[in-house]
């Protein structure tokens, strides 16, 4: 009888699953009816393979919606990260390459004229330009104070902007007046149109200046190369150089500053799940900027056009930020869905 129930046992798994032949299913089958430790062995047997169908489905649910968060981050990353190189390009493109003065590269007329461009019915539709030479006379046209720069063809860009100084030599008696600082320039990208342009055999215009907004001034060109400005117009009232803006190493230092201390808030209350969270999010901030900063200005943030290349660096942070959070973001949702499924 012992070895009978040794054989059956056995044999249990593949009766069980109805894999035996006929004769040796109806030994078992007997055996069974007539032994009550077999039979509690076939029975808890046939228990392990029964299962029982459930319909919460909650967990399958919310892995799908992982998932698909999962996606969302992935899209926007790619967005991200292609927009983060081309204004990268386009930061690189557009650097400003200023130009040394000499005598070719512009030409002043003191005196201009604003004439009207009239439509045929006699409505002014724009104006132009006339240049009122010396020998002239017209005594609003001092009053206008209005002088037109006429750029050589190597020049794509061009601004200007007044200060005043004050009386510079007191013994002689020297006033001071308004002083119309102009800067000229060009860039990798207009370079490269200007070459597309010739070999399509289009024609480009020079650069032209009209300054205007003070009755009398004088003209003085700067290199931003860390020379005196040189005198072109006027009197000759001042003396100095366009210095360069500092601002932006501050603001990397500001930067750097704030990204290690957020980075030691981290580290100090990382067992705090949520606060961790936050402080990942706030170290992203600083650390966008600095990255941006170097994209744009290189190690040397020095610059003599602060407005544009800080418009830059906020731009192409606000991107580097969004590739930062949805990094984060899936890296989140790949932990979650392992932890779900480890539960299940």
């Amino acid at each position: 009888m012992k070895n009978d129930c040794s054989i059956v046992k056995d044999l249990l798994p593949l009766y069980s699953e109805d894999m035996l032949s006929e004769e040796t299913a109806q030994f078992v089958s007997e055996h069974l009816k007539g032994c009550e430790n077999c039979e509690k062995e076939y029975e808890s047997l046939k228990g392990g393979y029964t299962f029982e169908k459930t319909e919460n489905t909650a967990p399958i649910k919310e892995i799908k919606k992982r998932i698909v968060r999962k996606r969302i981050a992935s899209a926007v990353l790619s967005v991200f990260l292609v927009l983060t190189i081309l204004f990268t390009g386009y930061s690189l493109l557009s650097a400003r390459d200023y130009f040394e003065y000499d005598s070719s590269l512009m030409t002043v007329n003191d005196k201009v004229r604003i004439v009207p461009i009239e439509s045929p019915n006699g409505k002014v539709v724009g104006s132009s330009f006339a240049v009122t030479l010396p020998d002239e006379t017209d005594p609003n046209e001092d009053a206008l104070g209005i002088s037109l720069v006429m750029f050589d063809e190597r020049v794509t860009g061009c601004s200007y902007y007044f200060t005043y100084e004050p009386e510079t030599d007191t013994h002689s008696g020297t006033d001071g007046g308004w002083v119309c600082h102009i800067e000229a320039w060009t860039t990798l990208w207009d370079r490269l149109v200007k070459v597309v342009n010739e070999k399509l055999g289009r024609e480009t215009s020079p650069q032209l200046l009209e300054i205007k907004g003070h009755p009398t001034y004088s003209i003085y060109y700067s290199s931003n190369n860390g020379q005196d400005e040189t005198h072109i117009r006027g009197s000759n009232i001042y003396k100095g150089l366009a210095l360069p803006r500092l601002t932006l190493n501050y603001y990397i230092v500001i930067a750097a500053a704030c990204f290690i201390v957020s980075l030691t808030l981290l580290l100090i209350f990382r067992k705090k799940e949520k606060f961790g969270k936050i402080m990942t999010y706030v170290s992203f901030v600083p650390l966008s900027y600095i990255i941006s900063s170097l994209a744009v200005m290189g190690f040397d943030a020095t610059t003599y056009s602060l407005t544009r290349d800080l418009k830059l660096i906020i731009v192409l942070s606000i991107f580097i930020l969004c590739i930062f959070v949805s990094v984060y973001r899936i890296v989140q949702v790949r932990k979650e869905i392992k932890e779900i499924n480890k539960l299940n």
